[in-house]
C-alpha cells in the first residue's frame, strides 16, 4: 500500500518521513497525534482510518504530553489535557480508541516507539516547526513500519508549493487559483471506520473523562507560577468560541483589542486571545457555525495558508 491507494484529497497531503518504505507486517494502524488534536476535517485521522481500512487492521490514536518543552506550565499542560478530553469523546462516537499517556517527569521515556514498532503504518501530522520534524525522523529510522506525515494544517498542501514565499501576495499570486479551488470545496465527510485497536499498550492511559485536570498538572514537574486561563480552554468548541469573537470583532475591532485587553479587571473584556496558545483543534478552513470559506471569505483564508505553507 502506497499514498497513491488512497482518495487524492488525502494522497496530495501525505509525505513520508525518511526513505520511502512498504508497509511492513503489524497489529494496528497507529495514529500519532500532536497537533490537529480534533475529530473533524482532520486529514491525518481520515489517512489513518482509511489506510485501516484498506489493510484490514485496528487503528489506535496515541496522543503524549511528556513535559519536554522549555516552557512547560499548567496553562501549557491544561490547554492540552482539555482538548484531549474533547477529542478523545468526539473519537469514541465514532468507535475509535484514543488513548493519551501523561508523563509526569520529562526523564521518563515515551512509549511511543514501542506501539509503532508493533504497527504496520504510523500516520502523523506533517508539523515543520521544532521539534516535531527531528523527532518525527527519529521515530522513522528506528522502525520498520513507513510513517506517513499528513498535512493539516493548510488549505493548499504544503508540498504543492514549489518554492518558499516571504510575502502572502506572492504565494496568491503563484497558487491563488489552486488554493481558492480548495476553499471552495468542503472538506470530504466519510463514514469509513476502522476496529478499534485493543491490544497491550504497555502504560496505563489517563482517563480523561474522570480525570481531575488541576491534579494531574499538580503531580508533573512543570512551571505552576504560569496557571491556566479559565477563559481560554482547550478543544474544538472553545476554539470555536473564539473564531465567533474574531469574526464579530472584524478588522477595526481587533486592532483596538490591545488596548482593552490592558485593562485586567474588566469585567466585560474580551477573551484573552493574545494569550491563547496555538489552537490545533480547528481546521484552518473552518467557519462559525461548521460552514466552510468561500468567495466572500478568500482574502482571509489566502492570507493564512499563506502564513502557514
Amino acid at each position: 500500500m502506497t499514498p497513491a491507494d488512497l482518495a487524492p484529497h488525502l494522497a496530495e497531503r501525505i509525505r513520508p518521513a525518511g526513505e520511502p518504505v512498504a508497509v511492513v507486517a503489524g497489529e494496528l494502524v497507529l495514529y500519532w497525534m500532536h497537533h490537529a488534536v480534533r475529530a473533524e476535517e482532520n486529514p491525518a485521522l481520515d489517512t489513518a482510518i482509511a489506510a485501516a481500512g484498506a489493510l484490514d487492521l485496528p487503528l489506535l490514536v496515541y496522543q503524549g504530553l511528556g513535559g519536554r518543552h522549555a516552557y512547560d506550565s499548567d496553562r501549557h499542560h491544561t490547554f492540552i489535557l482539555e482538548g484531549a478530553r474533547e477529542v478523545a469523546a468526539a473519537l469514541a462516537t465514532r468507535g475509535v480508541r484514543h488513548v493519551f499517556r501523561l508523563a509526569p517527569s520529562s526523564e521518563q521515556s515515551s512509549p511511543l516507539r514501542g506501539l509503532a514498532e508493533r504497527a504496520a503504518l504510523v500516520v502523523t501530522e506533517d508539523f515543520p516547526a521544532p521539534p516535531f520534524p527531528t523527532w518525527t525522523r527519529a521515530l522513522a529510522r528506528r522502525i520498520a513500519a513507513p510513517v506517513w506525515q499528513v498535512d493539516t494544517a493548510c488549505v493548499l498542501p504544503m508540498r504543492l508549493a514549489d518554492r518558499p514565499f516571504a510575502r502572502a501576495f506572492e504565494f496568491r499570486r503563484a497558487h491563488g487559483e489552486a488554493l481558492l479551488q480548495r476553499a471552495r470545496t468542503p472538506w470530504p465527510e466519510t463514514d469509513a471506520t476502522a476496529p478499534a485497536f485493543e491490544g497491550r499498550l504497555g502504560f496505563e492511559p489517563v482517563d480523561l473523562e474522570q480525570a481531575d485536570l488541576p491534579a494531574l498538572c499538580a503531580a508533573c514537574e512543570i512551571d505552576h507560577a504560569v496557571g491556566p486561563v479559565p477563559m481560554t480552554r482547550g478543544g474544538t468548541g472553545a476554539a470555536l468560541d473564539a473564531l465567533v469573537v474574531v469574526r464579530r470583532l472584524g478588522p477595526r475591532g481587533i486592532r483596538p483589542l490591545a488596548q482593552r485587553r490592558r485593562d485586567r479587571a474588566s469585567p466585560g473584556r474580551e477573551p484573552d486571545l493574545a494569550l491563547s496558545p496555538p489552537r490545533p483543534s480547528l481546521a484552518v478552513s473552518r467557519r462559525p457555525g461548521g460552514g466552510r470559506p468561500g468567495v466572500a471569505g478568500r482574502r482571509e483564508v489566502s492570507g493564512r495558508a499563506a502564513d502557514l505553507a
